[in-house]
């Protein structure tokens, strides 16, 4: 399986994985549609984990399953709540988001997760797959040879990835932030 399906339309949850007690999403992303900051507890989490609504949650939430729950080779390990980060799939844009769990911002950053997702970063690079790791309200793109501060990434900005070839010969991967488009 791996990150293209989780980014196709088809993308199913793994058979025998829940998210049991882990609350990473309800905590760590920003939900517009419930006014919910990043890095602030969802207000209809329930004591103990789950959601309060969970029946007439919007849809945003019933359409989200993070990274771990749709990739088969993905271990345990993985589990947002396990790692201290998830990964959510935008597939409208190519791109695999990297949450960090605001207490632990460098976990992302440890054996064996940095090396899979520069990995990942290669294999999907002449696709236009980006790899972005937003801390603190910074991105940073993981490129397939090291990672590239972006700075604040606005709604409606456009990351694309880059290569040149240097003197040697060898790859130069890059990313353009090109702002949003002025509306008329």
């Amino acid at each position: 399986m791996g990150w293209r399906e989780s980014l196709g339309d088809d993308r199913r949850i793994v058979p025998g994985r829940s998210c049991g007690d882990c609350t990473a999403c309800c905590v760590w992303l920003r939900i517009d549609e419930l006014d919910k900051p990043p890095g602030v507890p969802c207000r209809n989490l329930a004591p103990g984990g789950g959601c309060g609504i969970h029946p007439d949650r919007p849809e945003v939430c019933r359409r989200f399953f993070c990274h771990w729950m749709t990739d088969p080779e993905l271990g345990d390990d993985w589990r947002p709540d396990r790692a201290g980060f998830l990964i959510a799939a935008d597939r409208g844009r190519m791109r695999l988001n990297v949450v960090p769990d605001p207490d632990r911002p460098d976990a992302w950053e440890a054996a064996p997760w940095r090396d899979t997702l520069r990995g990942w970063a290669m294999e999907g690079f002449f696709e236009g797959l980006l790899v972005i790791v937003s801390v603190g309200g910074q991105a940073r793109a993981v490129l397939p040879d090291r990672e590239e501060p972006l700075g604040t990434l606005t709604k409606g900005s456009r990351v694309s990835t880059t290569m040149e070839m240097d003197a040697g010969g060898a790859p130069r991967f890059g990313v353009r932030v090109e702002p949003p488009e002025a509306e008329d």
